[in-house]
This record gives structure tokens, C-alpha cells and sequence, in this order.
């Protein structure tokens, strides 16, 4: 706790102070492995990202009614686009796709 106290003084009362051995005991700033963030699930241990379930079956549902449909609405495309663009953050290689 002493590096944790050079940045943030040590306070009077224990149970203001930012970091203490009482909030240690209760897992209070524990580390997260898995975190849900803008739709992402961040794993700390597989050190892997992946898509939330509920954005990538609505992109995969919507490309699966282009392969049926005729004509495709202008502003249906520019969005399922750039939820496609989103959705490629994590994969290394996806940038290229777009250019």
C-alpha cells in the first residue's frame, strides 16, 4: 500500500481513506478479469474481446435478409456498415477491408 499512498495521502479517517486494508478484506477494487464494455466482453485471462451475442446475431440476421432481397434501402446499408466497421475493432487485420 505504501505506492498506492505516494499517489493518494494516507486519510485520517480509515474509512475515507482510497485504499485500506478493511476495503481490501471485502474485495472492494478488486481486479475485473471478464468486463462488459460498449458492448464488448473484455476476458483478462484468455486476453481475448468478443462481440456482445445480441449485436452480432443482429448483424448476421441483417445480412442474412440482404442475401434474399432484391434491393437493399440506402440507410439500412450505411448502418448495418458501420455497425460492421464497429464490430471489426477486434479483428487485427479488418482495416484493410474498409479502404
Amino acid at each position: 500500500m505504501h505506492g498506492i499512498h505516494s499517489v493518494f495521502p494516507e486519510d485520517a479517517k480509515d474509512e475515507d481513506d482510497p485504499i485500506s486494508l478493511k476495503k481490501l478484506k471485502k474485495l472492494e477494487g478488486a481486479w475485473a478479469l471478464n468486463k462488459d464494455l460498449l458492448g464488448w466482453t473484455f476476458d483478462g485471462i484468455a486476453k481475448t474481446i468478443e462481440l456482445d451475442e445480441a449485436k452480432l446475431s443482429d448483424i448476421l440476421d441483417t445480412l442474412k435478409s440482404w442475401c434474399r432481397a432484391t434491393t437493399i434501402p440506402f440507410d439500412d446499408f450505411r448502418k448495418t456498415v458501420h455497425k460492421i466497421q464497429n464490430a471489426t475493432i477486434g479483428v487485427p487485420a479488418a482495416r484493410g477491408l474498409f479502404t
